[in-house]
């Protein structure tokens, strides 16, 4: 075995070696890591020369792509207010100063870019046919300026700038600030410093004619105004205002004869055909008629649907101007109607000549006939004669050619309106006639003014000056008493926190949640036990209302005031002889009057802004309807001729002097009481006033036709609760038509219970016919005491009528109020007899004679038991015994009609008289059923009634009876 190897120990020369190696690597790493650091720093500056060079060979690409994201774009605003003027003047210097290396073109197409799609869109179609970038930088924004300039007119500006008003003060905010900005912006729009000597006095001038009889030439001087290169002067504007009047005064005394014709009354549809009557000749004649005169109008008037022109033939039923005669005015007799043949654009047709229309128009079927010509919106709002809004198509400008009698044509130009079914040839378009010129030359009749405007205005102005506080703007104070409220038993307080409001209402909220605080009516406070949340009420002038909703828990813990409120006809009771009339509007009526410290506990809001607190009597309150009812009804206490319902208290008289007197009279009060009235609401000394749903007038009331519209156009119902609508609204009007519970049987027999809801056609038949008497002329005249009565009643199988009279001294005779009544199903079983004095019955007659006026004794209404005892008997009277003892407990000046025949009457006597013997041996059991603890009285004055039964009743009512049959008359004492 080989012997192991022994390993070679180093020397000191082999060491040195190895240092001198690896001293020498470390040199070859060093320069190898120099060369690399110095190729790194050659790569980077070739690298960086290199990004230089090219930035340096494109520099706008950056500078646009910055530019673009920093500015906002422009965003067009159609009402003006964002203008592009203001959003380059904002800008414009940071394009025209960062973009220093761009180009023009770029610039522009940078701007473009920066519109929105709106206001690029409208660019665009503006400049066509050119493009953009057909335009130089230049005429891009003077165009761009112009387009989107203030839409306001330079006059409207200054007008607004020197009206401008500061927000009332409000301790969370400065106004002053604002104001100050405001003036500054609002003075350069306005171009003040434009303003010279003559302009200022111009502008001065033209804010002066502020009424609205200056409309027309202030809109002549504002044209002129806006031109901001027009130089006008003082003098200038002023002899072409005295030149307009002038011109416009020899124009109104041209203006002559002004017919106005009324609505043909509907005839009753007998069911027969009938003949429809043509037209006959109407002339304007003087003792010997020129050939002029004669020939404006055709020798003979065609029908309107006559097929001389193309128009089909139809029956008289289906005559179109009958079917919206209530819409457009016509005369009395078609006797009275004139026709003329009208070319309007080359077709030929036939035109009702209306000198009462400013208009000419023409029904969509002549639309189509005459080739349907393109139809522009029409800017008048069209009104019927009775103030009915008309609805319109549309108008076109027509060529037109007029023919009179002898085919002589003139011919013009003007607009015609398209509507549903009218044809008239209107003012506009007979002024061309040559022959009508001179008809109203002839005709010419001026008109002679009452002196009815300058009474007002005098006692309007006597009224101010009296009465200077009481027109006072602001809040007045009631000086009497402070209104209190009555908690119930153990109610608990209720607390609602705030309800949300639409952001857009807020500012209006709290600009009336400032007004109120500045007047005292609200009070801040940080604490309640009870507070109601508000609710944003836009009102008809489109201003919000703050309205605080105490239905939420207030009013179902608080009494309520137990003071009445007067009903329609207690008010209308007291406008008996009334020639004229005024209305009186409060201000803010129920905020006059003060609460007590309790009350002011109860009254508070949760408003987005805390808690308020009421310091005066707010609407919707349960109780504030007959406080405030209470306050005026002693306030008015003893004054002639003035009613009130709540705040509208309504003045008449029967001379112009006595009610100026009574008008005095009232205001005194007012004052006395603290109250203050709105002057723009309230309407002094007028013919006719709309009240309580009603117009009034000398005459009488009527329906207002506004109302009744609203009740015309309702849908037939679909549910017994639109039927019970249906029938509540056309229910206040009860009182106008006669014998409507007749005319609703059908519709009331769906309100039965277990009937099931089925619109039959004589459900349908009834709704329309209430419908057509509801626009029917109805009328119903003041009640005077010192003229007779009479009480006419009538009685069917289904329901009861009456109606109470006056009869005039000429024989006349009109209606005072309508009654009605349907019958129950055991009134049905009635005899005839009896049905016929269920009209007079006593609740009725009660409900008639509860004027004091009517001289009715204070007696006890018959009870049902006396009613009750006498119907067992086989003598005893029948039931129309307690409806004439009813009757005869009244001293009326009256004539009962009926239409009962005179043998009932008879019969009634003969019975009466034929059991006079029997009913005696009955009288003391007869006494001793009916005696009451109350009656005995009673009884003992009324014994005779029974003895001669329903005749001596008819006596002692009236005396001599008289009795009304087919207009004759009859006297009781003759039968």
């Amino acid at each position: 075995m080989p012997s192991p190897t022994r390993q070679q120990t180093p020397t000191y020369n082999d060491f040195i070696a190895f240092m001198q190696q690896m001293q020498k690597e470390q040199q070859d790493a060093r320069k190898d890591q120099q060369n690399f650091q110095k190729n790194m720093v050659d790569m980077i500056k070739t690298l960086t020369s290199s990004n230089v060079s090219s930035q340096a060979s494109s520099p706008s690409i950056d500078v646009y792509g910055l530019l673009m994201n920093e500015i906002e774009s422009f965003n067009y605003d159609a009402d003006g207010t964002s203008t592009f003027d203001d959003w380059f003047k904002r800008h414009g210097v940071t394009i025209n100063e960062r973009g220093k290396s761009l180009t023009n073109d770029v610039k522009r197409n940078l701007i473009v870019n920066k519109l929105d799609k709106k206001a690029y869109d409208v660019y665009c179609k503006h400049i066509l046919p050119k493009t953009y970038t057909d335009l130089t930088l230049d005429e891009t924004t003077a165009v761009l300026k112009k387009l989107f300039r203030p839409l306001k007119s330079l006059c409207k500006r200054r007008f607004e700038f020197y009206q401008k008003a500061a927000p009332p003060m409000s301790s969370s905010a400065d106004p002053f600030l604002d104001l100050a900005n405001d003036v500054k912006n609002h003075y350069a729009e306005a171009e003040i410093k434009n303003i010279d000597e003559d302009t200022a006095q111009c502008i001065a001038f033209v804010s002066a004619l502020a009424d609205s009889s200056y409309a027309e030439i202030r809109l002549r001087l504002l044209n002129k105004m806006n031109d901001i290169n027009a130089k006008l002067k003082l003098d200038d504007i002023t002899e072409e205002c005295r030149t307009w009047a002038r011109i416009r005064a020899e124009n109104r005394s041209m203006d002559t004869l002004d017919v106005k014709a009324i609505a043909q009354k509907k005839k009753k549809n007998t069911g027969q055909p009938q003949k429809y009557q043509q037209p006959h000749q109407q002339q304007y004649k003087k003792q010997h008629p020129s050939q002029e005169e004669e020939s404006l109008h055709s020798s003979r008037h065609r029908q309107r649907n006559g097929s001389r022109f193309g128009r089909r033939s139809t029956t008289p039923s289906e005559h179109q101007p009958r079917r919206f005669a209530k819409k457009v005015a016509f005369s009395e007799t078609e006797d009275a109607r004139t026709y003329l043949k009208v070319d309007i654009n080359g077709f030929t047709t036939e035109l009702q000549v209306d000198t009462g229309a400013d208009i000419t128009m023409i029904s969509r079927q002549t639309w189509n006939i005459i080739g349907s010509p393109a139809l522009k919106p029409t800017p008048l709002s069209l009104k019927t004669a009775d103030g009915s809004p008309m609805t319109v198509q549309g108008r076109f400008n027509a060529k037109f050619n007029i023919f009179d009698a002898r085919h002589r044509s003139t011919t013009g130009s003007g607009p015609c309106y398209v509507t549903e079914k009218t044809d008239l040839l209107g003012l506009d378009w007979l002024i061309a006639i040559p022959q009508y010129r001179h008809l109203r030359k002839e005709l010419s009749c001026r008109m002679t003014t009452t002196c009815l405007n300058q009474t007002r205005e005098e006692t309007v102005a006597q009224l101010r000056h009296k009465y200077a506080s009481v027109f006072e703007e602001g809040l007045g104070r009631f000086t009497k008493t402070k209104a209190k409220l009555f908690l119930k038993p153990e109610s608990r307080p209720v607390y609602i926190k705030k309800r949300p409001l639409p952001y857009a209402s807020q500012p209006a909220i709290d600009a009336e949640i400032d007004r109120f605080v500045n007047e005292g009516v609200l009070s801040s406070i940080d604490y309640s036990q009870w507070a109601a949340p508000i609710v944003a009420v836009k009102k008809a002038n489109g201003t919000i209302r703050m309205c605080a909703d105490f239905s939420t828990g207030l009013n179902d813990a608080l009494m309520l005031h137990q003071h009445p409120l007067p009903t329609a006809e207690d008010v209308f009771n007291k406008l008996n002889g009334g020639q004229l009339y005024t209305q009186i509007d409060f201000a803010d009526a129920y905020l006059q009057i003060e609460l007590d410290d309790s009350a002011k506990e109860l009254l508070t809001v949760n408003t987005h802004r805390g808690l308020y607190r009421y310091n005066r009597l707010p609407f919707g309150v349960k109780s504030a309807p007959g406080i405030f009812q209470e306050v005026i009804d002693s306030m008015i206490s003893g004054l002639n001729g003035v009613a009130a319902y709540l705040d509208d208290i309504i003045v008449t008289g029967r001379s112009t002097d006595e009610h100026r007197r009574n008008l005095e009279a009232l205001f005194d009060r007012i004052h006395n009481y603290g109250f203050r009235v709105r002057l723009p609401k309230c309407n002094f000394l007028m013919p006719e006033i709309r009240y309580l749903g009603h117009i009034i007038d000398k005459d009488g009331r009527r329906p207002d036709p506004e109302k009744v519209r609203a009740i015309t156009k309702m849908p037939p119902p679909k549910d017994v609760q639109q039927l019970r609508s249906f029938l509540g609204m056309i229910t206040y009007y009860g009182n106008f038509i006669d014998k409507m519970r007749q005319i609703r049987t059908p519709l009331d027999a769906l309100l039965k219970k277990d009937t099931p809801f089925e619109w039959s056609p004589e459900c349908q038949d009834a709704f329309k016919r209430v419908k057509d008497v509801l626009t029917s002329p109805l009328l119903l005249t003041h009640f005077d005491p010192t003229l007779d009565i009479i009480v006419a009643a009538d009685a069917s199988d289904y329901g009861i009528g009456a109606v109470i009279l006056h009869r005039y001294a000429d024989g006349s005779e009109k209606a005072i109020c309508h009654a009605s009544h349907s019958l129950t199903d055991a009134e049905k079983k009635y005899a005839q007899i009896e049905k016929e004095g269920l009209p007079t019955r006593a609740h009725e007659v009660d409900l008639w004679t509860s004027s004091t006026s009517l001289g009715q004794r204070a007696v006890r209404r018959p009870g049902q038991r006396q009613h009750r005892s006498p119907t067992r008997q086989p003598a005893a009277p029948t039931r129309n015994r307690r409806h004439a003892d009813a009757l005869g407990r009244l001293r009326l000046a009256a004539t009962i009609v009926t239409v009962a025949i005179a043998v009932i009457i008879a019969v009634v006597a003969a019975a009466a008289i034929t059991e006079a013997a029997t009913f005696r041996q009955r009288r003391s059991r007869h006494f001793e059923t009916l005696r009451t603890p109350s009656s005995t009285a009673e009884t003992t004055e009324h014994g005779p009634h029974f003895e001669v039964l329903c005749l001596v009743y008819l006596y002692k009512m009236i005396f001599p009876l008289t009795i009304i049959l087919g207009g004759r008359c009859w006297n009781i004492t003759s039968l």
